[in-house]
């Protein structure tokens, strides 16, 4: 498998690390970036952006399973009062993506829609801020439209899962995490608002220097975990010891896990919605890939630092809006999402199953 994978990667131009645990051995596969700017290795830290979103559902079930909170309660906590339509929506809607709010987060920093972009967004600067509690209520209550229950990726759900986590347990959001995830798991190399892991983890916004660029927020638990790819395999493996029988099947059951060939498995990608196939699938920063039965698993992250970089696509979306994603896809620029294929192939050796991207 280590041959099979080395192959495949120096056919191509690839940059990032992978973590496979494959029949009862584990590979860390380390290819640097492209202009081998920087090493890469078992020890470096990535931001997993949207696979930290599973932390966070576990987080919210240890919540359940110590009684403290109920999934078919609606989300009325705090500040959350404040906001239109919460009595209608329910923890367990958060976690699965059927909420029907607006994803607050995606409208100011993707469409740029709302008047706080420029509070949260310097001028002329990739640089940006979470949004705070009474931001995200702010934005939904202005622009949000009627409730609508279907499934819709949205990461504001997890950013208010994140201020119940606060709320509840009345401290920080990585404090709990930590004491109740990443300690008992041995995730000692996994963090969420380190300031110094974030300046040790590898760029994803920068070409010569290391370090995550983005302001995190106390509540941002969509997309805020740095961990080296291992770290995230721990918990991988490692959930079903933290949650009774009950809350284990409750979590196999939310968005992260569908069946493909038959087989149950959690698949997520660190960026958008796995689910779809366009340019969001093609963008993933990280992947995860993980057979609760075999315990078979892959993890990768990458860092956009090379010639062929697909941030310059983001960056031209930041600069003319979120409608150039379809024109751009109808363009068939996304040539470049070279990566993704290169995950395809392994996914598919590893699990045996076909994918759509």
């Amino acid at each position: 498998m280590e041959n099979i994978i080395s192959n495949i990667i120096k056919t191509t131009d690839s940059h990032g690390g992978a973590f496979i645990n494959y029949d009862n051995f584990a590979i860390n596969v380390n290819f640097g970036n492209m202009n081998k700017q920087h090493i890469n290795s078992t020890n470096t830290l990535y931001r997993i952006f949207s696979l930290s979103k599973a932390i966070t559902a576990v987080a919210i079930l240890l919540l359940v399973q110590e009684d403290k909170l109920k999934l078919n309660s609606n989300i009325g906590f705090g500040k959350i009062k404040k906001m239109t339509g919460y009595k209608n929506v329910k923890i367990i809607d958060l976690l699965n993506h059927k909420s029907g709010l607006l994803d607050a987060v995606s409208y100011v920093f993707f469409e740029k829609k709302s008047d706080i972009y420029s509070k949260i967004v310097p001028t002329g600067s990739m640089k940006t801020k979470s949004m705070n509690i009474d931001q995200i209520i702010y934005v939904i209550n202005k622009y949000g439209k009627p409730l609508e229950k279907n499934y819709k990726y949205n990461n504001t759900n997890y950013d208010l899962l994140g201020y119940i986590i606060k709320y509840i347990t009345r401290g920080k959001v990585e404090t709990f995490i930590s004491n109740k995830i990443f300690k008992p798991l041995n995730m000692n190399a996994t963090f969420m608002n380190s300031p110094s892991a974030k300046m040790m983890s590898m760029p994803y916004q920068s070409r010569h220097a290391y370090g995550v660029l983005e302001h995190q927020g106390d509540i941002n638990c969509n997309a805020n975990i740095i961990s080296t790819l291992d770290g995230y395999g721990k918990f991988l493996r490692g959930y079903n010891t933290l949650l009774d029988a009950t809350m284990v099947r409750k979590f196999q059951s939310l968005y992260f896990f569908n069946k493909y060939n038959g087989k149950l498995l959690f698949y997520a990608t660190g960026s958008g919605d796995f689910q779809t196939t366009g340019i969001y699938r093609q963008l993933s920063k990280s992947c995860a890939v993980f057979d609760p039965k075999s315990k078979n698993m892959f993890i990768a992250s990458q860092n956009y630092m090379g010639k062929k970089n697909p941030l310059i696509f983001q960056q031209l979306s930041f600069k003319r809006g979120i409608s150039d994603y379809k024109k751009l896809e109808k363009a068939n620029v996304m040539k470049m999402a070279y990566d993704e294929t290169i995950f395809a192939k392994i996914i598919k050796r590893i699990f045996k199953i076909k994918l759509n991207i």
